[in-house]
């Protein structure tokens, strides 16, 4: 088994994962392989959800981070558009493709989130090289 199957396997559960909460459906990534999510939508998803971004946005500001309050607008604004957007049909295929984004995207944000300063909450001088080489990992 290549090295980073599981470091991988973890992003992509988590990219389906995202896709759910984001359009309001509730989701548990599991580290096997599976990603179990509900059919219905929840305001409560969305509001959890929308809650968190606005945290990291009300961190960043505070903190003058501007690659994290970039971060938390561009969440916010694909958190809105995927609740407006993903009713019925739309939702299977991005659900589907969610696992490919997270293996691309999430492994983005935290390489270029290594060589940015985030809030001090998150710890980043401790977690940065964990979350590179994760990343890494994923891509390589």
């Amino acid at each position: 088994m290549p090295l980073g199957v599981g470091v991988r396997l973890w992003f992509h559960e988590f990219g389906h994962a995202m896709v759910a909460s984001w359009s309001g459906r509730r989701a548990l990534p599991l580290p096997i392989g599976w990603t179990s999510a509900d059919r219905e939508r929840s305001v409560l998803v969305v509001m959890l959800v929308l809650l968190l971004e606005l945290v990291l946005l009300t961190l960043a500001w505070r903190e003058r981070r501007a690659y994290m309050a970039l971060l938390a607008c561009s969440l916010i604004a694909t958190q809105l558009a995927a609740v407006v957007s993903l009713g019925g049909k739309p939702y299977a295929p991005l659900m589907a493709w969610g696992g490919v984004a997270g293996e691309f995207v999430l492994p983005t944000i935290l390489i270029t989130g290594g060589l940015f300063s985030v809030p001090t909450y998150f710890r980043w001088p401790l977690l940065r090289f964990p979350a590179v080489l994760g990343g890494s990992l994923t891509f390589w």
